[in-house]
């Protein structure tokens, strides 16, 4: 046939094919009415005057020449205008309006010239004509469908264009691949250039109910195009390894072949939406299209294998649908001239009218009409008369589980025990006939039994049937890959899918450690190749984990949710190599509608949040972060999860997936799985349902502790976090050691930090921060203030005095990270409340101290300002401010000591010559000595002159400088007369910071000078006599280098001393520096002695009148045990 052909064209050669079927189907009934007077009484009397011009009168006595004279509108006015009489009790009622409806396409069709016919308008006369053979003759039917097909091959609709929403496309149009450059461009070829879907699934026109086969709706003609037609059906059909067994089976039963006659009955038994519905519809179409069933698309092959070179001219095939069937009412056939009340009557029913003759329904009329099973032995007979026949029974348990309990109303199905025992006849009456069969669905799932009476319906039909039947063997996960890809995508050139598998499995093997071992054997390049163009992991997934879920119908299933993800994937225009779970927009309406059905509701809030859609974290996460934003990885990878763990059971001790097929499911050539694990790694600290252990994560309704942990975090007052904040760096000063005499930690003001002539750091609260402008941050208005005064007194000591600052943006994360810290330490001090497992209590330890190390690591990191006042000598009434970075996570102290030593802040050597420049500039002011005691307080006081770290440092100074004679003179003090007492120079003296000079090395040549002359004047005898005096100079070889590399004077010698016991009195503010003194300067030295011990037991009280807050106790408790320190409390 030529598929060019117009439309009008196609009407007409439809037309022609349908009569003479037709006409044969008239004639036979005409003569089964009114015998030899069919013609005359039969047609002429049912036709109109002009109507009956022009056909064969009353003396053409040839039966072939009276029909062949009859046109195909005549044949369809006949059914109309005979049909009460004639045709109502052999059609369907809905035939005469068929026929109504062609009179009026007919006339059409003559009226108009080529092209006439829009599409819509010749499908619908095509589907029509395909309505009303099929209560005639099925075989004409495909043939009159193959028009319709054939009007659909020539209409093709390039992919390029979906359909968007609002916009009508053809439902019988064909879709086409999309063109694409990839190949040009060397990129793997996005899928939906290579293959396209059908059209009802490209169009979104496919209904999900279609999938959920009905076999009475297409016994009664009420299927759509794909179900109806069997051609259309088995092009879209896989032939499963249990189907082909079953169709060669009843080939071979109702052919009744030499060597093998075939299963009598056959017990399709599987999971709901496991194909045996989809079986039985083969079987079908198999028997009703006996004479054309070579033309079905894969039946030769089977035919071949099953040596059945045809079939009977005719099969009778008997569709029993409990579903479709009512136990308390009952037909009257005009057919049978009788009521149809009880199952067997209405197999019998069923086979008579195929058959077109009711004679045999008489066989068991009687047991119908009384609702008694008839015996094997009468349906034997039955069978017989009726001659090749298929029975299938579909939805058994469901039609008799409504007869259960209900003996006392009489129904006219009959009794439970009755219909039981009419399967137990039927059975044994299929045996014994040679060219019949009994196939029949069982259910699986105890969902499907509905009640006791379906639980002992099917114990009593598996008992019979298991005496004689076979068993059926559903679609294995392989083969349900088959079955999805042939229903939802037309044809494709395989060897475009080479490059994509190549390319998929050299991805696998860059990096074998991140995916499953099977990636890399070629077995799964052949996997990818078959599921082509899904990828592996959604089968997988699929069937493996949703298919556990007891709505979820298996394949049937399964093509319900592919066809709408295909939908969504194909107007989205995807442009990814493989359909994988990473690709699968879950946030879309169709998609969730179709996954939720089979989910706990509380899935939808882990959706949302937690997966897909607009403001999801997954997706925030995504956007947030330039290296997942073009993969998405943050989304791929949680949709990956979630399809992998929504259905398991949180009763199962294995959930969720392992990475590896997490990676499997999201990644794709040309990407690093570095991206997809870093974002892995993100979502698992953000979500709220994300669970994980090991290496497996998996979603679940309930909020994980991170959620937890999120709430309590939120919840958290800014003082509480702050004062934690304020507890980290003491903790962190207690255990570091720096050159700073005093470090006074988040003093709330100026007045609680002293004014000491010592090296003191202050550490600001957190609330004064600098930000990127020093001169308007509030840690310099404070640091200002503090170093202006103490409190209401104004400060003395400037130049001792350095600050540290948080930074203002740092310590906002700070402040996350101690609110995060917080939440999980109050998770587990309520473990015990919170009813929490070992494993989840683990789970928080874990959490609480990553997050412990975490904010430790933040607040320390945020303190990174070193804040210092400037001053020039020149200029001394102003003073400037700056400040220097201290990088790091150390001990604040610590890193600001070794900053202010590098940068020359602070200076723990102070060489002679700068102290002479200081002597001549500033300090001396024409005098001819200055006491030492004035020159600390002036390095203390003034911010122009060096900061000393001690005043050891000014004393090893004067020491240096006096040694050598280049600089100055030191002088242990004056007497009344000006001279200076134990002036050296030129020699290292024992320097008295209390009473020590500091002498103008002219002045003290000068002196030394007279002394020498005095000393020579007097003569040897009086040597002795001023032996030790030191009253006017000159050197004394007892001292000296003798008394220690400070220079300062020893003290006298005393007695042998065994034990020694120290108390002191610390301030409250310097006490941790007080004591490292301590132990440095005092016991060190005696733990230094041979044989020495020590016992130290720290005593402190400390007394605040408003009462200690909670947070405050609950830290410094757990610090306490964890020091080892006894916590009294009043």
């Amino acid at each position: 046939m030529d598929i060019k052909m117009d439309n009008n064209a196609l009407v007409g050669s439809a037309f022609d094919a349908m009569r003479p079927t037709l006409g044969a189907f008239i004639m036979r009934e005409m003569i089964r009415n009114y015998h030899d007077e069919w013609w005359q009484q039969g047609v002429l009397s049912h036709l109109y005057e002009d109507q009956r011009r022009d056909v064969a009168g009353p003396s053409v006595t040839n039966d072939t020449r009276r029909i062949d004279s009859l046109d195909i509108l005549l044949m369809l006015r006949l059914i109309r205008q005979a049909w009460k009489d004639v045709f109502r009790p052999v059609m369907d009622r809905r035939s005469q309006s068929w026929a109504s409806e062609l009179i009026d396409t007919r006339n059409a069709w003559a009226h108009r010239t080529g092209g006439g016919f829009t599409d819509d308008e010749t499908v619908r006369a095509l589907d029509t004509m395909a309505l009303l053979m099929d209560q005639i003759d099925p075989e004409t039917a495909v043939a009159i469908r193959d028009y319709r097909r054939d009007l659909m091959e020539r209409t093709p609709v390039q992919a390029a264009a979906p359909a968007r929403e609002g916009q009508q496309a053809d439902s019988w149009s064909v879709v086409t691949p999309a063109s694409t450059d990839a190949s040009s461009s060397g990129a793997l070829r996005p899928w939906r250039s290579v293959v396209a879907p059908k059209a009802d699934v490209a169009r979104g026109q496919f209904k999900t109910a279609e999938f959920a086969l009905d076999l009475a709706s297409v016994a009664k003609g009420e299927a759509g195009f794909e179900y109806q037609d069997p051609k259309e059906f088995f092009s879209r059909t896989f032939i499963t390894e249990g189907m082909r067994s079953l169709l060669i089976s009843v080939l071979k039963r109702v052919s009744v072949t030499d060597d093998d006659d075939g299963d009598p009955v056959v017990e399709l038994k599987t999971a709901f939406g496991g194909g045996k519905t989809h079986s039985m519809l083969a079987v079908y179409h198999l028997m009703r299209t006996s004479k054309i069933v070579r033309d079905l698309p894969g039946v030769t092959d089977i035919m071949d294998e099953a040596r059945v070179p045809s079939l009977p001219d005719k099969v009778y095939v008997a569709t029993l649908v409990g579903t479709d069937l009512n136990p308390s009412s009952f037909k009257n056939p005009p057919f049978l001239q009788g009521k149809v009340n009880t199952l067997w009557g209405e197999m019998a029913y069923q086979l008579c009218l195929q058959k077109g003759d009711p004679t045999p329904y008489s066989i068991i009329r009687s047991a119908d009409s009384k609702g008694v099973a008839p015996g094997a032995d009468a349906l034997t007979r039955l069978f017989n008369e009726i001659g090749p026949c298929v029975i299938l029974i579909d939805e058994f348990v469901a039609y008799t589980r409504n007869l259960y309990g209900n003996d006392d109303k009489r129904l006219p199905a009959g009794t439970f025990e009755n219909v039981l025992s009419f399967i137990q006849q039927l059975t044994e009456a299929v045996k014994r006939t040679e060219n019949c069969m009994l196939i029949a669905s069982l259910p699986e799932s105890s969902r499907e039994l509905g009640g006791e009476g379906g639980r002992i319906a099917l114990e009593r039909v598996e008992h019979v049937f298991g005496r004689v039947n076979s068993i059926w063997r559903a679609a294995t996960n392989e083969e349900g890959f088959e079955i999805v890809k042939k229903r939802l995508f037309g044809t494709y050139d395989e060897t475009l899918a080479e490059p994509v598998a190549n390319a998929f499995m050299a991805y696998y093997a860059a990096d074998p450690d991140k995916f499953s071992v099977e990636c890399r054997d070629d077995a799964y390049r052949e996997r990818i190749l078959r599921c082509y163009p899904i990828h592996p992991q959604v089968f997988d997934r699929l069937y493996g984990d949703w298919s556990t879920l007891p709505n979820f119908q298996r394949t049937r299933g399964v093509l319900r949710l592919m066809a709408t993800i295909i939908y969504n994937l194909w107007k989205a225009d995807d442009a990814d190599p493989l359909i994988m779970p990473g690709s699968i927009d879950f946030s879309d309406p169709r998609i969730s509608e179709e996954i939720f059905q089979y989910l706990d509701p509380a899935w939808n809030a882990v959706v949302d949040t937690d997966v897909d859609g607009t403001h999801s974290i997954p997706g925030t996460i995504d956007r947030n972060n330039g290296r997942f934003s073009q993969p998405k990885a943050a989304r791929r990878m949680a949709r990956a999860i979630f399809l992998g763990s929504a259905p398991t059971s949180r009763g199962e001790s294995l959930r969720g997936l392992d990475t590896s097929d997490i990676r499997l499911g999201a990644t794709m050539p040309s990407t690093n799985v570095t991206i997809y694990d870093d974002a892995l790694a993100k979502m698992r600290d953000e979500l709220s349902y994300l669970y994980t252990t090991g290496t497996r994560y998996w979603f679940d309704t309930h909020p994980t502790l991170e959620k937890m942990a999120r709430d309590r975090a939120s919840r958290q007052t800014a003082g509480d976090i702050d004062a934690h904040v304020v507890e980290i760096v003491r903790q962190a000063e207690r255990r570091g050691a720096s050159g700073f005499h005093s470090v006074y930690i988040c003093p709330s003001d100026s007045s609680e930090v002293p004014d000491d002539a010592v090296l003191a750091l202050a550490i600001l609260p957190p609330a004064k921060t600098q930000g990127k402008d020093l001169v308007h941050s509030i840690a310099l208005a404070w640091a200002s203030d503090c170093l202006g005064s103490r409190g209401s007194a104004m400060r003395a000591n400037r130049n001792m005095l350095l600050f540290v600052a948080a930074d203002t943006s740092a310590l906002t994360d700070a402040r996350d990270a101690v609110r995060r810290e917080l939440a999980w330490r109050s998770i587990d001090s309520d473990a015990d409340a919170l009813e929490l497992t070992r494993h989840a209590r683990d789970d928080v330890h874990g959490k609480l101290q990553a997050a412990t190390a975490r904010a430790k690591r933040l607040v320390l990191g945020a303190y990174r300002h070193l804040v210092f006042p400037m001053q020039d000598a020149s200029d001394a009434g102003q003073l400037d401010w700056d400040s220097t970075t201290i990088d790091g996570t150390d001990a604040i102290s610590k890193r600001a000591w070794e900053r202010a030593k590098t940068d020359g802040l602070v200076a723990d050597v102070f060489s002679p010559f700068m102290l002479q420049r200081d002597l001549d500039t500033i300090l001396m002011n024409g005098r001819d000595s200055v006491p030492i005691l004035e020159l600390w307080d002036d390095y203390c006081r003034y911010c122009y002159l060096q900061t000393l770290v001690s005043e050891q440092v000014l004393a090893n100074s004067i020491a240096q400088g006096a040694q050598s004679g280049d600089y100055f003179g030191y002088a242990d003090g004056r007497d009344e007369e000006g001279r200076f007492l134990g002036l050296k120079l030129g020699e290292r003296p024992m320097v008295d910071l209390r009473s020590g000079l500091v002498v103008v090395r002219e002045k003290s040549l000068e002196q030394l000078a007279v002394d020498r002359t005095a000393e020579k004047s007097r003569g040897p005898d009086n040597d002795i006599a001023n032996e030790g005096d030191g009253g006017h100079g000159g050197t004394h070889d007892n001292e000296g280098d003798a008394n220690g590399p400070s220079g300062l004077r020893s003290q006298p010698e005393t007695s042998q001393v065994h034990e020694v016991e120290l108390e002191a009195v610390l301030d409250q503010w310097s006490a941790g520096s007080d004591v490292g003194t301590i132990v440095e300067e005092i016991l060190q030295r005696l733990y230094d002695l041979k044989g020495a011990s020590a016992r130290l037991t720290l005593t402190v009280e400390v007394s605040v009148p408003g009462g200690i807050n909670e947070t405050t106790m609950r830290i410094i408790t757990e610090n306490a045990r964890n020091l080892g320190v006894t916590l009294r409390t009043e």
